[in-house]
């Protein structure tokens, strides 16, 4: 699990916070873009995995590949599947949907999954072998994921345009603060959770924070359930 966790977090890594805006735009307007967007991923990929890449991935018989056969066919994979999302809103205009965006990050996952070693290896036979990498997959959760799941969201529900960099940031933080107290020892967490989501609550009410009841709820009840999930990896 060792390699397929830090395979997640490049992926993590490189589809949501090192996309910028710019990235974005670019690989849906030109395929260099795309090949930009996916080298970035090979990069992040190889600087996590590096001391595993000359492993047998996957055994299956006569069938042995090598870490960097599979991650080159996992880079492949994401370029394909990009390629063809963007290609099918030009040709049949299909809507860039949550629903859309969703598929996507099962074809991106299901091609990690399939192409990485579970067990064996010597590198970690436990779920999680390494604490810090299951963390860092939930920051960017919290953070750059829930950003884009959210737009979407409010896209599909309102026709909500892509947020400024004020609004992105300040949902960032205030979701990360209170994903931070979840953290705390014992039942510490509890009586901060409840001030954070009063603060919150009182922010909305006087349209100092504006966002919608849909981006709220939902992005709170994720930041919930992964603050509930660091908590069982760290105690």
């Amino acid at each position: 699990m060792l390699i397929v966790w830090r395979l997640l977090l490049s992926h993590l890594l490189a589809d949501f916070t090192f996309q910028s805006d710019y990235i974005n735009r670019w690989k849906r307007q030109s395929f260099l873009g795309l090949l930009a967007h996916c080298a970035i991923h090979f990069l992040i990929a190889v600087a996590l995995l590096f001391p595993y890449l000359n492993m047998i991935w996957i055994d299956a018989g006569s069938v042995k590949l090598q870490g960097w056969t599979c991650l080159l066919a996992i880079m492949f994979i994401h370029l394909m599947e990009d390629h063809w999302r963007i290609f099918s809103m030009r040709k049949f205009h299909t809507s860039d949907s949550i629903a859309h965006f969703l598929w996507d990050q099962v074809i991106h996952i299901s091609a990690i999954l399939a192409l990485s070693p579970v067990y064996g290896m010597g590198v970690g036979g436990s779920f999680f072998p390494e604490k810090w990498v299951v963390l860092a997959c939930l920051f960017v959760c919290v953070t750059h994921a829930l950003t884009v799941l959210i737009y979407f969201l409010e896209k599909d529900m309102y026709g909500a345009e892509f947020p400024l960099f004020d609004e992105k940031y300040l949902g960032m933080v205030e979701r990360l603060v209170l994903w931070g107290f979840m953290l705390l020892p014992g039942y510490w967490w509890i009586p901060f959770l409840l001030l954070w989501l009063a603060h919150i609550a009182y922010l909305r009410k006087k349209r100092i924070l504006d966002f919608s009841k849909a981006g709220l709820y939902v992005g709170l009840f994720c930041t919930f359930i992964l603050g509930l999930a660091a908590r069982a990896i760290i105690y």
